[in-house]
């Protein structure tokens, strides 16, 4: 609804949204090419890691099995997985305290996940050290990479075009 009012008020704002319904295929489903220019931050693109040959296989494999592109909520739902499995191979045990425990210490390199980050280890608070998002940009009719630079696929847009001017 919000596009559509800044369409017909020729409103064009920079929008850089947190994920949110902006990085649905619902969102541009409704609005159509409305949605052009459109930044947003995301866990996941497969172009961020097409040089790790193991997340391009399991980005495929993806593919194949479900009909849709890999996105962030389904690499982050496997790399979850894939963690844990790897905290409970290393336990030697299913009990909630060695799990933490090995989780606590886990140490992966950039190259043992599918994920844009620089591996994975926990800090005091549970949080991956190691994680970041990439950038991207809505243009003709798909998400481009355009942050981290040296691996984008496409140079950002800004300032967003009026709608009476595309």
């Amino acid at each position: 609804m919000f596009t559509k009012t800044f369409q017909q008020l020729n409103y064009a704002p920079n929008i850089l949204a947190y994920g949110a319904g902006f990085s649905d295929a619902a969102y541009f489903e409704a609005v159509g090419d409305l949605g052009n220019y459109t930044i947003s931050r995301a866990a996941w693109a497969l172009d961020a890691v097409k040089d790790r040959p193991a997340a391009v296989e399991v980005a495929n494999m993806f593919r194949d099995r479900y009909g849709d592109e890999m996105d962030e909520n389904s690499a982050r739902d496997f790399t979850a997985a894939l963690t844990l499995f790897q905290a409970i191979n290393e336990a030697g045990s299913t009990e909630p305290e060695a799990i933490r425990d090995t989780l606590e210490g886990l140490e992966a390199g950039a190259d043992e996940t599918i994920m844009p980050w620089d591996g994975i280890t926990f800090d005091d608070s549970g949080q991956n050290e190691l994680a970041r998002g990439v950038i991207l940009q809505y243009l003709d009719g798909g998400y481009k990479l355009i942050w981290p630079f040296d691996k984008a696929t496409a140079e950002v847009k800004v300032p967003v075009p009026p709608y009476d001017r595309r």
